[in-house]
């Protein structure tokens, strides 16, 4: 067994160093607890994971100074390198297991102040192991030492206060999705101040070759993909406009450039954004925002215009409500939807302000797509994507606020609870599902179970809730995922399925044939009734929705049809 060479003299290097090790666990412990919960919501076991890594460089720091040995200093060495090893791989190859496994993590001031500390505490504890006897009993001086513990201590204070502080401001913790990610400088945008004169004439973008456009982007990010790719597309918006730069974005992500996890809706709000600003707020400019990527345009346009203006229902009902009946019922709602996006961000995420906003709407489908808007956006906030008040949700009641506003409120919240119920459940969707059964009345169990059902069909979201690591293909999983809801509830995660794929399809029908084949007979009807529910409120020319029906073999056509409400056809 090694022998224990620290001297008993409290002003020897044997004392001195592993005093300043523990310092620096200490230090690196608390870095570590600062970011556990963010962990913990991720994935238990990561919160475990940081819990015992912090725990253990506390007793280990004040182990080392109670009573230094050389079978501490060799735990210290190689716990700590442990760490360091595990630190560098998920920057490097990717998360070995859990819901993120593969995924790349980004290097922050906080994880990047923790390895520095625990590259001095490995370093230390070696030197302490192979110094020999006369050199750990060098007495230093009491002024040296007192004065090397302060330089370190002096050293840690802002060290640790500013990757403390980066952690609170959300930087301590982030996953990369392959080549580009949502960065945080883009969800703090949320809350930076509009204008305080809003351009309202139109300018209409210059024409562009999406090839041409793809390449040198390409080209302008091929040394700095992470951070280059988004501001590009922005830069892109500024030129040619928001179809430009979200084909370009899809042709990326296409081609493998890019992951399908990457968070899209964000990066098209931004493009939104700079789509109102560039262009103007006002009808045509709004109209050149594509409805890809879940509206994510269509709500970043009302971010920044409803900023911007003095009252904002005034400039929706300008927008939304210039819309005739050349478009769809699911067009002028969607429109709305946006306006409640860009409401809550306005109001800084004050859900009550932003309803009363809605309310003054004049028309009912004006208020309740803005409504439905306000409650996505607010669920956004709440799993974390962006900033926002507290109090809106709660840690013990995962239907909360649902169950707190006004009645009329109640459905669209409940339609759109799905992102924190997932959150609240730790992403564990037989327990989010089986919470909706808790709503007040049976619509809003409803609403709620086909909010999950969105889920499912969504390729980012299936890659999260899947339990094991091997995913079927795209119709196969969202079946898979539809049976972990309430056996006497699992058709509601059919219609939930449905709506999605067909918001994201519109006309294009083959991905929501394919699901309805692959869910259980019992649901094939009724999966097909709602491909041409789906189908009429998209169209405005019903031999569109007739056409699209004919497509589906007997007698499922029919059912179709049934759906759409053509039942003499």
């Amino acid at each position: 067994m090694s022998p224990d060479r620290s001297s008993p003299d409290i002003y020897s290097l044997g004392r001195v160093a592993p005093l300043a090790a523990a310092l620096f666990s200490m230090a690196a412990a608390a870095t570590h607890i600062v970011v556990l919960g963010d962990h913990y919501d991720e994935w238990w076991l990561y919160g475990l994971f940081f819990a015992a890594a912090a725990w253990a460089q506390i007793i280990w720091a004040l182990w080392v100074v109670y009573q230094p040995s050389a079978l501490l200093y060799q735990a210290g060495a190689i716990g700590n390198a442990a760490i360091i090893g595990m630190w560098a791989l998920s920057r490097t190859v990717g998360i070995p297991l859990g819901p993120s496994a593969g995924d790349v993590e980004d290097a922050t001031p906080v994880d990047i102040l923790a390895t520095s500390l625990e590259w001095l505490i490995v370093l230390l504890c070696f030197g302490l192991l192979v110094a020999s006897r006369e050199n750990l009993g060098r007495r230093l001086s009491q002024a040296q030492v007192w004065v090397g513990l302060a330089v370190v201590c002096l050293a840690l204070i802002p060290l640790s206060t500013a990757g403390l502080i980066d952690a609170e401001l959300g930087g301590g913790h982030g996953h990369g999705s392959g080549m580009i990610v949502a960065e945080p400088e883009a969800h703090q945008d949320e809350h930076q101040e509009a204008p305080t004169v809003l351009k309202t004439e139109f300018q209409p973008p210059q024409p562009y070759d999406l090839n041409t456009i793809y390449q040198k982007l390409l080209q302008d990010c091929s040394n700095n993909p992470s951070s280059c790719f988004q501001q590009g597309l922005i830069t892109i918006t500024e030129t040619y406009g928001p179809s430009a730069s979200l084909e370009t974005f899809g042709k990326l992500q296409e081609n493998g450039v890019i992951s399908v996890a990457t968070d899209d809706h964000h990066i098209s709000h931004a493009i939104g954004k700079k789509t109102a600003e560039r262009f103007g707020a006002n009808i045509q400019a709004f109209l050149l925002c594509p409805t890809s990527f879940n509206y994510g345009c269509q709500h970043g346009f009302f971010q920044y215009a409803l900023g911007a203006a003095g009252e904002p229902e005034k400039t929706a009902m300008q927008i939304c409500g210039s819309f005739d009946d050349s478009f769809s019922f699911k067009f002028k709602f969607d429109c709305y939807h946006g306006v409640g996006h860009g409401v809550l961000m306005a109001k800084d995420y004050n859900l009550t302000g932003a309803l009363n906003t809605c309310d003054k709407i004049d028309t009912p489908l004006g208020q309740d797509g803005c409504w439905q808007g306000v409650f996505m956006e607010n669920v956004n906030a709440g799993t974390g994507l962006v900033a926002q008040q507290s109090g809106t949700f709660s840690k013990t009641d995962p239907l909360e606020p649902c169950n707190s506003v006004q009645e009329k409120y109640r459905q669209e919240c409940f339609v759109n609870q799905a992102g924190w119920l997932v959150k609240f459940f730790n992403l564990d969707l037989q327990q989010a599902s089986s919470a909706c059964l808790q709503a007040p009345a049976p619509r809003y169990v409803s609403g709620c179970l086909q909010s999950l059902g969105l889920m499912v069909t969504n390729p980012a979201w299936q890659a999260s809730l899947l339990k094991n690591a091997n995913q079927e293909n795209f119709e196969k999983t969202a079946w898979s995922l539809c049976t972990q809801f309430p056996t006497d509830h699992i058709d509601q995660c059919v219609i939930g399925g449905v709506h999605n794929i067909m918001n994201f399809d519109k006309f294009e029908v083959l991905r929501v044939r394919n699901f309805c084949d692959t869910v259980n007979a019992v649901y094939r009807n009724l999966c097909y009734q709602q491909i041409g529910w789906s189908l009429k409120n998209a169209a405005t020319d019903n031999e569109i929705v007739i056409e699209k029906c004919a497509t589906f073999e007997s007698p499922f056509k029919d059912e179709c049809l049934i759906g759409a409400g053509f039942t003499n056809i």
